[in-house]
């Protein structure tokens, strides 16, 4: 059995995608190209985030989680 470890996800709203990085470290990276370009802007932790508020980036909501074997 493999454990999987949480690396993105990926919302819609307003008629574009954003999206939610998770680096090594945890760390929370958000990407809403409209309005950052290329730049991702740190957001805090995976550890500091509950489960309810991953599901909702602003006005945009969880279409796809992208997971990796650890």
């Amino acid at each position: 059995m493999a454990t999987l470890a949480l690396k993105g996800v990926i919302y819609l709203g307003d008629r574009h995608f954003v999206t939610r990085f998770i680096d090594s470290n945890k760390k929370i990276w958000c990407n809403d190209g409209i309005t950052t370009g290329e730049i991702c802007e740190p957001t805090g932790s995976l550890g500091e985030i509950s489960e309810k508020d991953l599901k909702k980036m602003e006005n945009a909501t969880a279409v796809m989680a992208i997971y990796t074997a650890q």
